[in-house]
């Protein structure tokens, strides 16, 4: 289960790797990956299956090329997604599925949030 905290995420696409940073503050995440999309959502621990359940959202900026191939339009894009992944701490892994193509990601604790 992911505690509160920040977290360097690793994702890797089709059409390049990269990566974000991530708050996680009761069960709610924000993060600002290094092409400028915005990742927002919550996770939970299923008990019956012992797995993080996340759901949220990215936005891209007009232009930015899309990790899974291809580029946000004019207006951008809205990504809604849904994953989930053994609950481990502190370094999680799992694969999400984006228009039918596979991102990788790696989220990795990398501290308390400051102040």
């Amino acid at each position: 289960m992911l505690r509160d905290g920040v977290y360097v995420l690793t994702y890797t696409g089709d059409a390049y790797a990269a990566r974000g940073v991530f708050v996680a503050r009761k069960a709610a995440f924000f993060g600002v990956g290094q092409t400028g999309a915005i990742y927002e959502g919550s996770f939970w621990l299923d008990r019956k299956t012992d797995r993080m359940l996340v759901d949220g959202c990215v936005r891209f900026r007009p232009g930015t090329p899309l990790i899974f191939g291809g580029v946000a339009g004019d207006d951008g894009l809205i990504i809604p997604f849904k994953g989930q992944s053994t609950a481990g701490d502190p370094y999680l892994s799992y694969v999400y599925t984006i228009y039918d193509k596979p991102v990788e990601c790696a989220l990795e604790y990398m501290g308390p949030i400051p102040g």
